[in-house]
């Protein structure tokens, strides 16, 4: 079984109730995530291994469900930016040439509309009533040099380059970042990097890895210092990943002033 999915496997047998992600609209317990995740699993051709599947997705609890999901499948994922202009999400569809994108109904639209040849499947059904697909633990085979999961670069210096990463870099990444940092259940991170760059690694597998919880904190936050810092509070956040502009725009507004995170 592979790294990752054991992981969510085994922290679900620890913290079956425990709070994994929260964003705005969504809450999931690590059991949730783990049902959900299989569900979307299903959806998925059952005949490909280790292939990739675009993730076109908000940032979102939802997000990682389709993230893992993917990983219950054999494959590897690869987050596309729904903010991206259409010229970069063709580009990278097309050197990409996924069998499958996984989306949802509100974006499958927009897909749709860039004429690719991958089948364009919304994670929405799993939320009908009437879905009830059943996933079977013994269908996965993965291992853990295979990949996790591919991110494409800005293409500042020309078109975007996937990057592929295995579920071995991962695991050997996030056992560094929970011995350095000593995380464990109790943490509660706070996101903010997109879902396109390798720092929400941190994120997502730390808050698996240990058990953690995980806030999506919401984008509009970060243009106001004082509204983000009270929302830390509020949300108890004790460890974040971010990137310097931010803290500097914390600092230089005294917002901890009146705070002690």
């Amino acid at each position: 079984m592979n790294s990752c999915v054991k992981d969510l496997e085994e922290i679900v047998s620890k913290y079956s109730n425990k709070l994994a992600v929260y964003d705005k609209v969504n809450r999931y317990t690590f059991a949730q995530l783990r049902d959900f995740s299989q569900k979307i699993a299903t959806l998925i051709n059952p005949d490909l291994k280790n292939q990739p599947v675009a993730v076109f997705l908000p940032k979102s609890s939802n997000a990682i469900a389709g993230f893992m999901g993917v990983l219950y499948s054999n494959n590897f994922y690869v987050p596309l930016d729904v903010k991206s202009p259409d010229v970069r999400l063709k580009k990278i569809l097309c050197n990409l040439n996924p069998s499958i994108v996984l989306t949802d109904d509100a974006n499958y639209g927009r897909i749709k509309k860039l004429n690719i040849k991958s089948d364009i499947i919304s994670i929405s059904k799993v939320f009908e009533s009437s879905f009830n697909n059943y996933y079977d633990l013994q269908k996965l085979k993965s291992i853990i040099t295979d990949p996790i999961y591919c991110i494409y670069t800005s293409g500042t210096t020309g078109d975007p380059k996937g990057v592929l990463v295995s579920h071995l870099s991962v695991k050997n990444f996030i056992d560094w970042i929970i011995n350095t940092f000593e995380l464990d259940s109790e943490t509660t991170i706070g996101s903010q990097s997109p879902f396109i760059f390798d720092v929400s690694v941190i994120d997502i597998y730390s808050m698996i890895r240990v058990g953690a919880t995980l806030c999506l904190i919401p984008d509009s936050y970060f243009s106001f210092p004082h509204k983000l810092v009270n929302f830390l509070d509020s949300e108890k956040i004790n460890f974040i990943t971010w990137v310097p502009s931010v803290i500097s725009n914390i600092a230089n507004t005294d917002s901890l002033k009146e705070k002690t995170l």
